[in-house]
């Protein structure tokens, strides 16, 4: 439950802010992080983040890279898979 109030906070802001096509597929990753991270019992998450938009979302376990790393344009597919291990469950 802790977890999903947290997906459900970053996709509401995800749905707010990606039509700017200001973000990349590092930002999405890095603030999912920050909303399991202010729960305050966040230990890790529990596998590397996949965040992947255009043709990268057709690359199973596609893992994002400084070099890769592109941005999510408006009417662009975009893919996240990622989980987060909590203190207390």
């Amino acid at each position: 439950a802790r977890d999903a109030a947290a997906l459900v906070r970053f996709l509401k802001w995800f749905e707010d802010t990606a039509p700017a096509g200001t973000l990349t597929e590092l930002d999405v990753v890095a603030r999912l992080h920050d909303f399991r991270a202010e729960t305050g019992v966040l230990k890790d998450e529990s596998f590397e983040t996949i965040s992947a938009t255009g043709a990268h979302g057709a690359s199973p376990h596609y893992k994002v890279t400084d070099e890769s790393n592109a941005p999510i344009l408006p009417g662009q597919l975009f893919l996240i898979d990622s989980g987060g291990q909590y203190a207390d469950g």
